[in-house]
């Protein structure tokens, strides 16, 4: 799954509960996030599934030229 910013721990035990594999995301949520920045959900031995985390990720977009002549 990917989102925008960290999910807060709630969030975080409903990706549990819905048992996804990896999350993504690239604004960490300082205050409240459960993936991380203040709580590891996703690293939680007593529940009975745990998830990948990538986070930080810096998206790149190509540059593209709009060029009216090419259609």
């Amino acid at each position: 799954m990917f989102v925008t910013q960290e999910p807060c721990v709630m969030c975080s035990m409903a990706l549990t509960h819905s048992r996804v594999k990896k999350v993504l995301y690239t604004i960490r949520n300082l205050e409240d996030g459960g993936l991380g920045s203040r709580f590891n959900v996703h690293l939680e031995s007593l529940l009975n599934h745990n998830y990948s985390v990538y986070s930080n990720l810096r998206i790149q977009y190509d540059a593209m030229e709009d060029d009216a002549t090419s259609y």
